[in-house]
């Protein structure tokens, strides 16, 4: 009887030990988030100076990760003249492999030159990450030129002349027709070349009467 309370006795006090120790173990921690900024998109009819409305994506990228509270951002518009502005805005933390877009409006631009966006997370680093070397991220921008200074670059559309050359109406080469002319020469009548005949006159001189008469 004895033992078999004192066994009863061991095996309750061993229920006991090993319930405290369930108590006393740390669950593991999870692993600490990767906030990082993704991307920046621009206005869908490009940036121009004055106000602009800016899209900001970040994403948690470290695995198993959670958290919980709001994460805190500046977008910093570096101009080329060196002057800087500053916004500020938070978001709520996100799991995993989870993304979240921030639409920033405001957002002024005073040059026609090219611009850049600097995106910082966690500014004052108060979130603790478990890579801290990617919470910035950089983005240079084209400034659309405004309606009015634009020049219309296309070439006005001009009706191109026919390569032919034009039918022109053959005039008539043909000679008219003329009355036919002999192309021998007209037949004269020809005059005797011979020179008419002439009475001869007697060459011979005439006979002399002999003189008869002895002298």
């Amino acid at each position: 009887m004895l033992t078999r309370f004192a066994l009863t006795s061991l095996l309750f006090f061993g229920l006991l030990l090993g319930a405290a120790h369930a108590e006393d173990k740390v669950p593991e921690p999870k692993p600490k988030p990767d906030f990082c900024p993704v991307s920046i998109r621009l206005p869908e009819k490009g940036l121009s100076m004055g106000a602009n409305q800016l899209t900001l994506t970040i994403e948690n990228r470290a695995k198993e990760s959670d958290a919980e509270g709001k994460i805190k951002y500046e977008l910093v518009v570096l101009s080329a003249d060196n002057s800087r502005q500053s916004y500020f805005g938070e978001v709520d933390a996100m799991r995993y492999g989870q993304k979240k877009d921030v639409v920033i409006d405001g957002v002024q631009v005073n040059t026609q030159e090219n611009v850049r966006f600097l995106v910082i997370l966690d500014p004052e680093n108060v979130s603790e990450e478990s890579n801290e070397d990617n919470n910035r991220y950089i983005y240079q921008a084209k400034i659309k030129a405004p309606e009015s200074e634009k020049l219309d670059t296309e070439v006005p559309e001009v009706e191109k002349p026919e390569t032919g050359a034009p039918e022109v109406e053959k005039a008539e080469i043909q000679t008219p027709d003329v009355e036919e002319t002999g192309t021998d020469a007209p037949q004269v009548e020809k005059t005797e070349t011979e020179s008419p005949e002439v009475e001869k006159l007697e060459t011979d001189s005439p006979e002399l009467e002999k003189d008869t008469e002895e002298s």
